[in-house]
């Protein structure tokens, strides 16, 4: 709750739903979009977001530890401080919800090719993903 308190003030501050809003709903919005265009019934918007609160953990964790990007030390910090893809899961399954892609029905297909285009969903957003995926262009 202390979370959602803050986000939600930290958006009514900065004006925009920028502090709330990052990579995980990049994806999010990508597989709504993905699931609008093909005419199939929607994903809960909390199961998906949750779902890729784990899938960006990872994917930032495996750029900062792999070195794939060079970043700063503060960063590689405030990395290392986001919740592990097994926490995250884990979570998620003592809430009752999907933990995984394939528990929301997002097959490997989708999810490789969210990975690498939905930072274009909303490209004033400045996140992680963006500049990774940018610098691999």
């Amino acid at each position: 709750m202390n979370g959602l308190i803050e986000s939600g003030l930290a958006m009514l501050i900065f004006g925009q739903s920028y502090p709330a809003s990052g990579s995980e709903h990049h994806l999010s919005h990508y597989w709504e979009m993905e699931y609008i265009r093909l005419g199939k019934k929607q994903l809960l918007h909390g199961a998906k977001v949750g779902v890729a609160c784990a899938e960006i953990s990872a994917l930032y964790r495996k750029i900062a530890g792999e070195g794939l990007m060079e970043l700063d030390d503060q960063t590689k910090r405030e990395i290392g401080q986001i919740p592990s893809p097994d926490q995250l899961r884990e979570w998620l399954r003592t809430a009752g919800g999907p933990a995984s892609p394939a528990e929301l029905g997002i097959d490997k297909e989708l999810l490789d090719r969210s990975l690498k285009e939905a930072h274009q969903v909303r490209k004033n957003r400045n996140t992680l993903l963006k500049a990774y995926n940018e610098r691999r262009a």
